[in-house]
């Protein structure tokens, strides 16, 4: 039976073609985009999964307000992790970490920039249980150990044996220390949310005499035991635990930890900053300050999940419009075969199983589609997906399952309405469709084009807000400056360096500073001390410069003066930004006033226009500006249209300074293009999706509209018969579905004014949402709907009456 049903299911695909393949087109292209995008999110939530334990591992970060500066922040004390192993049952092993980033590793007298270098404990490999070979009982047994991954041991020293025991001289400031190769350990995977290929022992950069609670660079993590039973149980001890060994965050709050819970700490606004267990599974799709790991947003995950969803239901109306508009031509087959005899339960296993088959012959075009453009779209679009090809097929799988039943679910209703009519109701040829049977039609139309209008409006909006981001003025000159690192020679030598660069033609200045526009800074407690009142903190970012930074970067003085480099006391000291002046407590003017930082001193000799040294992300925090000493990022203006010059004449100085590493710079202006590399992701997606949409949309309404002339040939061969011109049919035809277009695109707007606010609050700096952008949308639509609808119009609006009529 089964197969005499698949057999009246393919001679049905036949039969009514153009229907046939709009369904199968429509579908194919919704199921390869939800293949696509659940492939795409079962890889990002595919990370870490690979180690063993990972439901007992905790990254620890601090989130809460100070002094009205908002921190959510995964830097923490170093002593956090010894005192937490101490003090917390629960914790049964802890682990620190300290990234380096890049590090420059000599190797048989050859220089080479090694990603993925780290600090950490001697327990690393042993905490996230990597499987490694060693030379001893420990991975990391002392200082000058290190432990390097099986592609380094392969590239270097051309197997793991070779490399166990052998020397590596790796850079630390200005002269490279000789280490011994202790361990190598096993490659990780690309979904993993540490990229590691470097550990050095975080012993070295850490002296276990000096520190304390106020110092924050180190990221904690904590393996619990079978005792954790609840998180929030442990995020209050961490919490409790911090605030009894330092009170850097508060005054007298240990007493309140001591008689409240975490659920009623969390609202409590006497503890400012709380400490917070992350698990390991998360921290990939968190959005913390300092954060080394790689990190995706949950923003535009969960929004490429909405917009393919949108696509897929788009697509299911069309499929249930197109399956009623074929049924509705099958009332006299349904009719005869009942009069034979059919019962309705076989009417209905009828009817499913071509719905089923449609839905089948989809999904496979769309494996096709997904396996022929996947690579491309990766590419088109930056992104990466880690699966393994059992977990593709797992996916495969349960996508087909669910569409399967996804299919039965929404063909029921119709074919249930449609094996339930009476035999007479369904040979009658004269039978007219009810007021009920016209409006669904309609407002399935009109839901259609309201979700492709959605996606259109919003990838308008996210073309507007980049734009904006792109032409803002962020109050420095970003063009003509290339940045590089020069803490390979010693401070005279440095300095010599920058005078025989400034001195060349293309370069027009050059300044030193420890942190580039568009990284974050150091974020440092200060304290206003005015009239001798020691007192008000301030939570600001710090940044170290010299003389120059001012020039270089174009920024503007609203008060007193820069930095000199002819004058040492500039060293005691201090800039603010506009920000920063603002918090000043006192009625007094902030130039020569005082701050502390560090029981160190410093007078406010300047007051620099804001400008934004984070992304457009972030709003401009205070900012304290030093003069420092031991600083060795280098930005080097360059004179217009001599970029050229200029980069010969850095490479001829590198060679002359015998600087063993290659040369590596960046531009400003493309380091900045890479913080927003997400939005622009999120524009190519959008861009895909709404051109997807709309064909689907189109591709229905073209479908229906075929449907619609075929069922009134005759009626408009009459109305031509009795004078009516091939404009007013014309009309008669576009006129219905212009009117449904127009619907749909009033009943999107509100929604996409809100879904797309939601995503401007994540930026700082926000465009409008112009009337425009909301006319040119519906614009779109209308005029994408007209020329779909016009060839049809126009063939029937022409048609020789006569054709439709001879039979009568």
């Amino acid at each position: 039976m089964i197969t005499n049903y698949i057999k009246l299911s393919w001679r049905q695909f036949l039969k009514n073609r153009t229907l046939s393949f709009a369904k199968l087109i429509g579908l194919g292209i919704a199921f390869a985009v939800v293949l696509f995008v659940t492939t795409y999110v079962c890889s990002e939530y595919s990370f870490d999964n690979f180690i063993p334990g990972k439901d007992s591992i905790y990254r620890v970060y601090r989130q809460g307000t100070l002094d009205g500066q908002n921190i959510n922040s995964v830097i923490t004390s170093p002593l956090l992790a010894e005192y937490s192993l101490k003090e917390i049952p629960e914790v049964a092993e802890a682990l620190r970490i300290q990234n380096q980033g890049n590090a420059f590793v000599e190797v048989n007298n050859e220089v080479n920039n090694v990603s993925g270098a780290i600090y950490a404990d001697p327990n690393f490999l042993d905490f996230f249980q990597i499987p490694y070979t060693k030379t001893s009982s420990l991975a990391l047994p002392d200082k000058n150990s290190v432990a390097i991954s099986e592609k380094l041991a392969l590239m270097y020293f051309k197997s793991e044996e070779n490399a166990l025991g052998h020397e590596l001289k790796i850079k630390y400031g200005t002269h490279y220390e000789s280490c011994f190769i202790s361990s190598v350990f096993r490659d990780l995977p690309p979904n993993s949310h540490l990229e590691v290929n470097l550990i050095k022992n975080i012993n070295q950069v850490i002296d276990p005499a000096s520190l304390d609670w106020e110092t924050k660079n180190t990221a904690t993590y904590l393996k619990t035991g079978n005792k954790i039973t609840d998180k929030n149980e442990l995020n209050f001890k961490l919490t409790k635990l911090a605030y009894a060994q330092s009170d850097i965050d508060g005054d007298g709050v240990v007493e309140k930890i001591n008689e409240n819970n975490f659920t009623e700490l969390v609202k409590s606004e006497n503890v400012p900053v709380k400490y917070y267990s992350e698990p390991l599974q998360k921290i990939h799709l968190s959005n913390h300050a300092f954060d080394f790991a790689v990190t995706s947003s949950k923003i535009y995950l969960y929004g490429a999940m909405a917009i393919a969803f949108i696509l897929f239901l788009i697509s299911g109306i069309n499929f249930i419009n197109l399956t009623l508009a074929s049924h509705s031509l099958r009332l006299k087959e349904i009719g005869v075969r009942k009069t034979h005899g059919a019962f309705r339960i076989q009417l209905t296993k009828m009817l499913l199983t071509e719905a089923i088959f449609h839905w089948t012959l989809s999904f496979a075009l769309g494996v096709i589609i997904y396996a022929g453009t996947k690579n491309l779209l990766t590419q088109h679009l930056n992104l990466s997906i880690y699966l393994e090809d059992f977990d593709l097929f797992k996916v495969l799988f349960y996508s087909f399952c669910g569409i399967t039943f996804f299919s039965i679910f929404i063909n029921f209703i119709p074919i249930s309405y449609y094996s339930r009519l009476n035999i007479l109701s369904l040979l009658n040829s004269k039978r007219s469709k009810s007021k009920s049977q016209i409006g669904s039609k309609n407002a399935l139309i009109v839901v259609q084009f309201a979700l492709s209008v959605i996606i259109i409006l919003s990838t308008l909006i996210v073309q507007k807000q980049l734009s904006y981001l792109n032409s803002k003025n962020r109050a420095y000159g970003a063009n003509n400056i290339v940045m590089f690192r020069l803490y390979d020679l010693n401070r005279p030598n440095r300095l010599s360096f920058m005078e025989k660069l400034k001195s060349f033609a293309s370069v027009e200045e050059v300044s030193l500073l420890n942190q580039f526009i568009g990284d974050d800074p150091e974020m440092v407690s200060v304290y206003f001390n005015h009239s001798g009142d020691a007192g008000n903190q301030l939570v600001a970012n710090r940044l170290l410069v010299d003389g120059d930074y001012f020039q270089t970067y174009g920024l503007k003085l609203l008060k007193g003066r820069g930095f000199s480099e002819n004058r040492n006391t500039d060293y005691d000291c201090v800039i603010l930004n506009e920000t920063a002046a603002r918090e000043f407590p006192g009625k007094d003017d902030i130039l020569n006033q005082f701050i502390i930082n560090d029981d160190k001193t410093y007078k406010v000799v300047g007051v620099v226009k804001d400008y934004n040294y984070k992304s457009l992300h972030h709003k401009i925090e205070p900012l304290l500006i030093f003069r420092g000493r031991y600083i060795g990022n280098l930005a080097m203006k360059i004179s217009s249209n001599q970029t050229t010059e200029a980069i010969a004449a850095l490479s001829s100085l590198w060679g002359e300074y015998k600087i063993k590493r290659p040369l590596y710079y960046q531009f400003l202006d493309d380091a900045l293009a890479l913080k927003y590399n997400k939005d622009k992701q999120a524009k190519k997606l959008m861009l895909i999706l709404s051109v997807l949409s709309i064909l689907v949309a189109c591709i229905g309404l073209y479908a229906i509209l075929f449907f619609s002339i075929k069922t009134r040939v005759k009626e408009l061969a009459i109305r031509k018969i009795n004078g009516a011109s091939e404009v007013k049919i014309g009309w008669l035809i576009v006129s219905k579905y212009m009117l449904l277009i127009t619907i749909s695109v009033a009943i999107s707007v509100p929604f996409c004014v809100f879904i797309m606010r939601q995503w401007l609050n994540n930026f700082a700096y926000k465009t409008t949402l112009s009337w425009w952008i909301f006319a040119l949308a519906g614009v779109l639509a209308l005029g994408i709907a007209l020329l779909t609808v016009a060839f049809q119009s126009f063939k029937a609006a022409t048609r020789n009456p006569a054709e439709a009529l001879r039979y009568e």
